[in-house]
C-alpha cells in the first residue's frame, strides 16, 4: 500500500502587520527579505514552520510556513544562522505569532517559540503554547487530511 502524498508547504509571505500597511508606507518603513522582516527600529519578525501533524499518517504534516514576533536581538542571531548556515548556541527563541490564518480566529498574538534544534534546515519549526486555541489544539491533536486538503484549498482561491 502506498503512502498518500505530501502536502505543500502554505507559505505566508509576510507579517499580517506588514499586510496591514498601505502599499506605498510599506516601502518606506518595511525592510522583507526572505525568512526575515522588520519594521524599522521597532519591530522583527523570523519565519518558520508551524506543523499540524496528519491523523493517522506517521510523521505526514501540513506545515505552513508562518511569521513569529521577536526581539532584535534574536532577529540578528536568526539572521546569522541562515548566512552562516551555523546555528551554534541558538535553539530557542520566544515570541508571538504574527500571521492570521485562516480558520483560526485570533491566532494573532499566540505564544511560540522557533525551535532551530529541530528545524528542516535552517528553517525553524514554531511550536505554539499549548492552550485551548484551536490552532494551539491543531498542533497537539492533529487533524484529518481532509482538513488539511480543504484548508489548501481556501487558502489558494
Amino acid at each position: 500500500m502506498s503512502s498518500p502524498d505530501p502536502l505543500p508547504v502554505a507559505e505566508f509571505h509576510a507579517p499580517a502587520f506588514w499586510l496591514a500597511t498601505p502599499p506605498g508606507q510599506r516601502e518606506r518603513e518595511w525592510m522583507l527579505e526572505g525568512d526575515f522582516c522588520r519594521k524599522g527600529d521597532e519591530a522583527w519578525f523570523v519565519r518558520g514552520l508551524l506543523g499540524l501533524p496528519l491523523k493517522g499518517e506517521q510523521h505526514r504534516y501540513l506545515d505552513i510556513a508562518v511569521w513569529v514576533s521577536v526581539g532584535r536581538e534574536d532577529y540578528d542571531r536568526a539572521r546569522e544562522v541562515q548566512k552562516t548556515g551555523q546555528r551554534g548556541d541558538l535553539e530557542e527563541v520566544y515570541g508571538f505569532l504574527a500571521t492570521d490564518i485562516s480558520g483560526y480566529p485570533g491566532a494573532v498574538d499566540l505564544k511560540a517559540v522557533l525551535d532551530f534544534s529541530a528545524g528542516r534546515a535552517l528553517q525553524p519549526l514554531v511550536l505554539l503554547e499549548p492552550t485551548d486555541h484551536p490552532l494551539a489544539r491543531a498542533q497537539r491533536e492533529g487533524i484529518t487530511r481532509t482538513e488539511a486538503e480543504a484548508w489548501i484549498e481556501r487558502e489558494a482561491d
